[in-house]
């Protein structure tokens, strides 16, 4: 019975977690799994998502927790391709690339989404 109910707190902890994530960095992170499980190269139809600036004042940490493994990374700043696996030395190519820039407070300061040249 303690299982159980251990189990049980676990699950409830996990939706609540989920459902504090704000809905567009959700969006952001199923649409970057997604992309990234297709075959190096291939099309996809993804432009720069619309109002990224509700994600500015977000935890910095909240967006590394909830979105996979940034493409580049520096120490202000993590960026996002939302396109499929591009080839190694591949600059450019028209897909959206995603930065955000940290805040000297941790939150998010600065989003962009530019498409790659």
């Amino acid at each position: 019975m303690k299982i159980l109910a251990g189990c049980i707190g676990v699950l409830v902890a996990g939706l609540a977690l989920a459902s504090d994530t704000n809905p567009l960095l959700a969006q952001l992170s199923a649409d970057l799994a997604k992309a990234r499980e297709l075959p190096v190269g291939a099309k996809t139809p993804y432009r720069c998502p619309a109002k990224l600036d509700q994600l500015r004042g977000v935890d910095f940490a909240t967006v590394l927790a909830t979105l996979p493994k940034p493409d580049d990374e520096n120490s202000s700043s993590v960026s996002y391709f939302l396109t499929s696996p591009v080839s190694t030395g591949q600059r450019g190519g028209g897909f959206p690339e995603i930065t955000f820039t940290r805040s000297k407070t941790g939150t998010v300061g600065q989003i962009t989404c530019v498409y790659s040249k």
